[in-house]
């Protein structure tokens, strides 16, 4: 069985971290991931999420591991492997993705998603057919 919805790091630091400047993604992010019953993360999700947790958020390892714990019981994680890095190489050069997003789109790829939640690539965009990217923050303002 696929998910439908992979959700890249940035929006899940927005949900993890309220910054009073940018309470709309906060709460934002944060309904995105409650109403998002099939998602998908890839273990470089959750090191990047993770990393900036213990960096820009303050908060300790202790804190941090329950979040992991979370993130493997209720979101369907995929693995990078050979195949991924080979599809991320392919749409590296396709589309001029940077090496990271690469892999994040050839992740969500992987788990057979369709919509790749994330702030940082075009929204709108139809990559190998199959996954669309969308901006959960623009979505909400058209």
């Amino acid at each position: 069985m696929s998910a439908e919805v992979f959700i890249d790091s940035n929006i899940w630091l927005y949900a993890f971290l309220k910054n009073p400047e940018e309470e709309f993604k906060h709460e934002r992010a944060r309904s995105t991931i409650a109403s998002s019953a099939r998602r998908v993360v890839s273990v470089q999700v959750i090191a990047e999420v993770c990393n900036n947790l213990l960096r820009k958020g303050g908060m300790t390892e202790v804190e941090v591991l329950p979040i992991i714990a979370d993130f493997y019981g209720r979101s369907e994680v995929q693995e990078t492997n050979l195949a991924c890095h080979r599809v991320a190489s392919q749409l590296r050069l396709m589309h001029h993705f940077d090496f990271w997003d690469s892999l994040i789109v050839a992740s969500a790829i992987e788990a057979g998603c369709h919509t790749l939640l994330t702030e940082d690539m075009q929204h709108g965009q139809l990559v190998a057919g199959q996954i669309t990217i969308l901006n959960p923050f623009l979505e909400a303002s058209e």
